[in-house]
């Protein structure tokens, strides 16, 4: 009913023995595994250009320029960004001027943006400021999946029909 081969088991120990002594092939036949990690600018970080990265952005510096991130840009309540930011979420809690591009923005209570916003959603907390124009995402705007492409034209026939109905308005 049962077998027991001495000379099957002896040759698979040999084989698995002749592996571990051969760390080579052992790490030829481990694949490499990459990972995204954070991207953290302190705050006495000041950089001029563009920041591109796969995993989280939090920032306590000053940047101007371009920010693009696959997943959150974190700005602290002692970072500062002058510029373009692209990213799925955006949680604002420092100081924010330009354009954002994000399926969700959050403004925190230490949050400032003065600029326009692109997004689905849009929470500001108590004591967040923005000053600027909110649009939602559409096919024109830069979605997830073209971050730091083409942006969207701005329509100077739609800007000059909306300040007319505000010319026209009784509280005017």
């Amino acid at each position: 009913m049962f077998s027991f081969d001495k000379n099957k088991k002896t040759a698979e120990k040999s084989s698995e023995m002749s592996e571990i002594n051969n760390p080579a092939a052992l790490i030829n036949s481990v694949s490499p595994v990459r990972v995204k990690k954070d991207t953290f600018i302190s705050q006495d970080a000041q950089i001029t250009g563009k920041v591109e990265a796969e995993g989280n952005i939090t920032v306590e510096g000053h940047i101007e320029g371009e920010v693009l991130c696959e997943n959150t840009i974190k700005v602290e309540h002692i970072g500062k960004i002058k510029g373009e930011m692209k990213s799925q979420q955006i949680v604002i809690n420092g100081d924010v001027e330009g354009r954002i591009y994000a399926g969700t923005v959050a403004i925190l209570a230490q949050g400032k943006m003065v600029g326009e916003i692109f997004s689905d959603e849009l929470s500001i907390e108590k004591g967040g400021v923005f000053i600027g124009r909110s649009n939602p995402l559409t096919p024109e705007t830069p979605s997830q999946e073209q971050i730091g492409y083409a942006q969207k034209p701005q329509d100077t026939a739609e800007r000059e029909d909306i300040a007319a109905l505000a010319d026209s308005s009784p509280l005017a």
